[in-house]
């Protein structure tokens, strides 16, 4: 018995979506700030749509986060606290 239950011939014939988010860029990683290509969420979806068969699509940003971690992390918090205070 495979991954999700069963073999991967048993997904290829279903319709199926991956949606995910990631980020890539500079991240934190055991105490340390590292540059990555791929962020992890994008791996795994990845991996998921290559057992499944699925299709895949990335949500991007309408407006792209800063690539250094501690800008990208100020601007979540505005973003978040503006879309939060208008709804």
């Amino acid at each position: 018995m495979g991954l999700f239950g069963g073999n991967k011939e048993n997904y290829k014939n279903k319709k199926s979506i991956i949606i995910y988010f990631s980020r890539a860029d500079e991240n934190y990683f055991g105490g340390a700030m590292k540059y990555i290509d791929k962020g992890n969420t994008e791996v795994i979806a990845e991996f998921i749509q290559e057992i499944t068969g699925a299709d895949i699509f990335k949500v991007e940003p309408l407006e792209k986060y800063s690539e250094d971690y501690r800008t990208c992390i100020e601007e979540a918090k505005v973003r978040t606290r503006t879309r939060n205070s208008t709804h």
